[in-house]
C-alpha cells in the first residue's frame, strides 16, 4: 500500500493568515520528509498562491451563486470522494480544522487510512472541545499547536494520542538587526488585530501600565501599535481618556517635548515595517488574556503566541502573558518576563525594568534569538512531524523509514 500520500483538507488555503500560513507549512513540511502532498481545501478557489510541489485540487466552483449551492449541498459528499480517490492505496489525511470534521460522516471507514487534525486554540478548549470531542475519538491522533491546547482536549475527554507541535516562524526572515544603535530603548511594541472580538489582546492594559513605567523610570515612554480592526476607534478613545498622546501616521504632529507618554497607532504595515518594527523595540509586550465568556460559553485567548516568538528572533526581550499557550513561547529571566495579563502595575514594573537595563535587554534579546531559532524554526516544525509519523503506529513507519526517505528527495 502507498503509505506516502498525504491529502491535507484545510478550512481555507490562499489566504494570508495566520492559520493559512501553518496549514502551508503543515504541507511544505511533509513534502520536505518525501510524502507525495495532496490540499483539497473546504471552500474557496484558487488565486494564484500555491506552494511548488503540492498538488491543489480546487472543488468549490466559482461565481457567488454556483459556489453557494455547492457548500451547502454538495461540499462534504465531493470532498469524501476526491479524498478517497486520492488515497485508494492508503496514507495520511489531516484535517486542518475542526471546522471540516462533517467531511468524516461522507468518508468509508478503513484501515488503509490514518487521520489526524490539526488543532489550535479556542476551537479546541472547553465547551468548543466537547462539541468536537465525538468527532476527535473518531481519529488516529490529534496535532495541537500548544500543550495548552492539548491538555485542554484531555480535560474534556480525547481518548486517542495527542501530539504537540508549535508553529514556526520564518527564522530567516526574523533576524536581529545590523543597527543596534537605531533600538528605541523607550518604546513598547504589541502587534495584533484591533479587533471586538480580540479585546483580550491587553491594548488597555497597556494603556493602563504606561503612566506607571513612566513614574518608575522617570521620564515618557512610547508605545507602538502596529495593526488596525473594528476596535481601533475604541481604543484610541481610551488611550486619550488615560490622559496619552494620542498620535497616527505620519506622526508629524509629534510633540517630543510632551511630558506624557505616547500611542502611536500604525495601522497595517508592511512585511519590511513589521521587521524594522520588532527589530527595535525596545521591548515587546502583549498581556493576552485567556477566559470563558460564560454568557457566550466560549474562550478567547492566544492558543500559542506566535508574536512572541517573532519578536524572540528579532533579538528582542518580551515581556509574556502567564495565560492560554503564551508561556510557551518564552523563558521566564531568560528571553524576557512573563507576568499576569491582568495586572498594570506587575506588567509596568516588567516593562521598566527591562527598559531601564539596556545590556540586560540585549542580553535577554540574544537569548531569546537562540530559543527562537532553536525551537521554533522550519526545521524544527518538520523534525517534530517526523517524530509524530514515528509514533504512528497505523501508517506502519520507522523514524529510519523516514530517514532514509529523506536521503533520496
Amino acid at each position: 500500500m502507498n503509505r506516502r500520500t498525504l491529502v491535507l483538507v484545510p478550512d481555507e488555503w490562499s489566504r494570508k493568515g495566520g492559520l493559512e500560513i501553518v496549514t502551508q507549512n503543515i504541507a511544505k513540511a511533509f513534502y520536505e520528509l518525501g510524502w507525495r502532498v495532496v490540499v483539497i481545501p473546504a471552500r474557496g478557489h484558487s488565486d494564484g498562491r500555491e506552494t511548488a510541489g503540492i498538488e491543489m485540487k480546487w472543488l468549490s466552483p466559482k461565481g457567488r451563486w454556483r459556489a453557494s449551492i455547492w457548500h451547502r449541498f454538495l461540499r462534504w459528499r465531493q470532498l469524501a470522494k476526491a479524498v478517497e480517490r486520492e488515497l485508494t492505496e492508503g496514507g495520511l489525511l489531516i484535517l486542518g480544522h475542526v471546522q471540516v470534521f462533517p467531511l468524516l460522516d461522507y468518508l468509508t471507514e478503513t484501515s488503509k487510512i490514518s487521520r489526524w487534525v490539526w488543532t489550535h486554540g479556542v476551537e479546541a478548549w472547553g465547551i468548543a472541545a466537547r462539541r468536537w470531542m465525538p468527532q476527535m475519538n473518531r481519529l488516529d491522533r490529534i496535532v495541537a499547536v500548544s500543550a495548552y491546547t492539548a491538555w485542554h482536549e484531555k480535560h474534556e475527554g480525547a481518548t486517542v494520542p495527542i501530539s504537540v507541535v508549535p508553529n514556526s516562524i520564518d527564522t530567516a526572515r526574523f533576524v536581529p538587526t545590523q543597527t543596534s544603535g537605531k533600538i528605541r530603548r523607550d518604546e513598547i511594541l504589541i502587534c495584533g488585530r484591533l479587533a471586538a472580538a480580540e479585546q483580550y489582546k491587553g491594548h488597555e492594559v497597556l494603556f493602563e501600565a504606561l503612566p506607571i513605567v513612566q513614574q518608575l523610570l522617570g521620564h515618557p515612554v512610547t508605545l507602538r501599535i502596529i495593526g488596525t480592526g473594528d476596535d481601533e476607534h475604541r481604543l484610541k478613545e481610551r488611550a486619550v481618556a488615560r490622559g496619552l498622546d494620542v498620535c497616527v501616521p505620519p506622526f508629524l504632529d509629534m510633540d517630543k517635548g510632551s511630558p506624557r507618554c505616547r500611542v502611536l497607532f500604525c495601522g497595517r504595515v508592511t512585511d519590511d515595517a513589521l521587521l524594522e518594527a520588532y527589530q527595535h523595540c525596545g521591548v515587546f509586550a502583549m498581556p493576552s488574556q485567556a477566559w470563558c465568556q460564560s454568557d457566550e460559553h466560549c474562550w478567547v485567548g492566544e492558543g500559542f503566541g506566535l508574536v512572541y516568538v517573532e519578536a524572540e528572533a528579532c533579538g528582542r526581550p518580551v515581556v509574556c502573558s502567564t495565560d492560554g499557550g503564551a508561556p510557551e513561547t518564552t523563558l521566564h529571566e531568560k528571553t524576557g518576563l512573563i507576568v499576569d495579563p491582568r495586572s498594570p502595575q506587575a506588567n509596568a514594573e516588567a516593562i521598566a525594568r527591562i527598559l531601564k537595563d539596556p545590556a540586560w535587554a540585549d542580553e535577554l534579546g540574544t537569548n531569546g534569538y537562540r530559543f527562537a531559532t532553536e525551537n521554533f524554526s522550519f526545521e524544527r516544525f518538520k523534525q517534530r512531524i517526523a517524530e509524530v509519523l514515528g509514533e504512528d503506529t497505523k501508517l506502519g513507519m520507522t523514524l529510519e523509514d523516514k530517514t532514509h526517505r529523506q536521503e533520496h528527495v
